[in-house]
């Protein structure tokens, strides 16, 4: 493994709103040696330790990515039902190409990962959305990779390009009841992506080994102390 001021990383969704966040911060960041992109399209960015990798596969077929080593995979991909068009499709990308990917870094011998998930995700629940985000869950935790931290962080709050109707609602009145939601109730609060991205950045230079989860109240107040 590279040591912690050469580490080199795949981040994997890396034009989502999330993704734009983590790979600024990762950019910025002098212990990062190179910072890998699949991406569709030309990249509008410019960086001596950005990586960019042109690939036309949709859902994405990993082991087309270069064979070198990798120290981090970083995932933030996901979509929406309507974006994809259909329950297959979404499953396609929000389930199984996360599980993909996980297959993939651990073949690569890769030690961490880090995913972005949602509250209230759970293989057992009747909402399909949050079904199918526990079923990555499950399976991620199968592949015993050495060190894999979920974040499942609540509605994202950030400027997206195309802001749907109920985000539009949601980062409207979230501010507004910020006051109230504390507790378990901070478990279902909006998500600002930047304070997302910090604490994804963070963990990952503070690895923990195991399968570990990080709940909304987590990545909002990370002090919070429980009862």
């Amino acid at each position: 493994m590279s040591s912690v001021s050469e580490l080199r990383i795949m981040l994997v969704g890396a034009s989502g709103l999330t993704g734009q966040s983590v790979l600024r911060l990762l950019l910025a960041d002098e212990r990062v040696k190179e910072v890998h992109t699949p991406h569709r399209g030309p990249s509008s960015i410019d960086h001596p330790n950005l990586r960019p990798h042109p690939w036309q596969e949709n859902p994405p077929r990993f082991d087309s990515l270069p064979d070198i080593p990798f120290d981090v995979v970083l995932c933030c991909l996901g979509t929406t039902l309507k974006k994809a068009g259909s329950r297959q499709a979404f499953q396609n990308i929000d389930r199984d190409a996360v599980l993909d990917l996980g297959a993939w870094a651990r073949r690569r011998g890769v030690s961490r990962m880090l995913v972005i998930s949602s509250a209230g995700s759970n293989p057992d629940s009747a909402n399909f959305y949050l079904r199918t985000k526990g079923e990555m869950e499950a399976g991620l935790r199968l592949l015993k990779i050495p060190s894999i931290t979920i974040f499942r962080p609540g509605l994202l709050l950030g400027n997206r390009k195309e802001l749907r109707p109920a985000e539009r609602l949601g980062q409207w009145a979230l501010p507004l009841l910020s006051p109230l939601l504390r507790g378990p109730l901070l478990g279902w609060q909006g998500t600002p992506v930047e304070t997302l991205a910090r604490l994804m950045v963070a963990r990952m230079f503070d690895p923990q080994s195991g399968f570990h989860v990080v709940e909304n109240r987590d990545i909002l107040d990370p002090g919070l102390k429980r009862s």
